[in-house]
């Protein structure tokens, strides 16, 4: 690859895009062959993004930052950028979240760029209902057929008394025959006594 941006450069060429290399869902058996593992910690696969063929290899993003370093310190006039499965997935949601008019409940996550709401469900419903309604709260909405309260992510904190577990959604908005809809992901489940809105959000 060095030899590459080398030639790249030495012909002029404006720039080069280095992809962190994914260990494919499909037909794996070549990367297994040459030994390749799966990062310890690959980015969490939450949807079915635009570039969802695999999962980062370990080691290539140091392989693509020691390029990177390679073409600064050789002085090339080629640009290099590492762009890694992580960036692309986060620019993806991105677009595709930001920008729109959201309900007061829904809070757009500058950590993952996810739209979030919080949740509680069945019996826990009648008791998060009357505590919000005695403090004034009034953005929620009742889910009949999830069975579900659904309110803002700033308001789990308020619900400190309560002995209670709180789902904290993450959705996506789609396009869907010329039409903007929201997508559920995934509903991961805390307490108001353990989660942190700075943190978990």
């Amino acid at each position: 690859m060095k030899e590459v941006l080398l030639e790249l450069d030495r012909l002029g060429i404006f720039g080069i895009n280095l992809l962190e290399l994914c260990f494919p869902f499909n037909n794996p058996e070549v990367y297994r062959e040459k030994n390749y593992k799966i990062k310890a910690r690959p980015f969490r696969v939450l949807y079915n993004y635009w570039y969802g063929g695999g999962l980062p290899v370990a080691g290539s993003e140091i392989v693509c930052l020691d390029l990177v370093d390679f073409a600064l310190e050789a002085g090339l006039k080629l640009g290099v950028h590492y762009c890694s499965l992580e960036n692309k997935h986060t620019g993806q949601i991105f677009k595709q979240n930001s920008g729109h008019l959201l309900p007061n409940r829904m809070q757009f996550s500058q950590r993952d760029y996810f739209l979030k709401t919080a949740k509680v469900f069945g019996e826990d419903i009648p008791a998060v209902k009357q505590a919000f309604d005695k403090s004034g709260y009034h953005d929620y909405i009742i889910n009949e057929q999830h069975n579900c309260l659904e309110f803002h992510v700033n308001k789990v904190g308020s619900l400190r008394k309560m002995d209670i577990d709180v789902g904290i959604s993450s959705s996506v908005i789609e396009t869907r025959s010329n039409e903007q809809v929201l997508r559920e992901l995934k509903v991961d489940v805390t307490t108001p006594q353990t989660f942190r809105l700075s943190k978990d959000i």
